[in-house]
Order: structure tokens, then sequence, then C-alpha cells
């Protein structure tokens, strides 16, 4: 029985560093195209929409790891609820700048003019 738990929780592992590798991968190019035109904004919308749907559904896993107690006789380690709080915050700002830079994206290829000098 200690065997499949294991195996179980490798198995989970191994799933979130996938769904993060690929995350990061369906994001890339928002991090680094240089100009943005109408050509390659289109391009990229779908894709750079799965990967903040990967976030959004990570960042929604953190809140409801860090609201729901999975045994409310315990009481909760107030380092692993401290991490948790700094995890969902630092995903809510990955959320914030992609969507950010996916806003600005679009009125760059709208108006044409291709400028993306701002850091977002």
């Amino acid at each position: 029985m200690g065997s499949s738990m294991k195996r179980s929780e490798i198995l989970f592992w191994t799933f979130t560093l996938v769904l993060w590798a690929g995350a990061a991968w369906l994001l890339a190019p928002l991090l680094t195209l240089d100009r943005v035109n109408l050509g390659n904004a289109k391009e990229y919308v779908l894709r750079s929409t799965f990967g903040l749907l990967i976030l959004i559904l990570f960042w929604a896993k953190s809140l409801v790891d860090l609201l729901v107690f999975k045994d409310p006789g315990k009481v909760r380690d107030k380092l692993n609820t401290l991490l948790l709080l700094l995890y969902s915050f630092i995903l809510l700002g990955g959320i914030v700048f992609t969507v950010l830079r996916m806003v600005k994206g679009y009125v760059a290829a709208q108006s044409g003019s291709g400028d993306t000098a701002s850091p977002l």
C-alpha cells in the first residue's frame, strides 16, 4: 500500500511539472515578442489564452488549498499557510502581468504602432 501511495505522489508531481512546463511554453511568446503586429498577435492569442487558463487553474487550486481545511480538527502549520499565501500572490501577479501584456499587444496591433518599448 505504501508503494502505491508513493507512485501516486510521483504521478501527481510529474503531472504538475508538465502543466507548469506547458504553461511556460504557452506564455513564452508574450515575453519574447519584440514587435507586435496584427499577424503575430492573432497567431499567439489562443496559445496565450490557454497558458493563462492554466495559471488561473493553479491559482484557484491554491485558494482552495488555502481556504478549505482537509482536517478541520488539526491546526494548520503557519509556515505552510504563509508559503501558500505567498504562492497565491505570485500567481496572481503573473496572471495580472499576462493579461496586461495581452491587452498591450492587442492595443498595439489595433493601433498599428507595433511599439513595445514599455516593460509590460
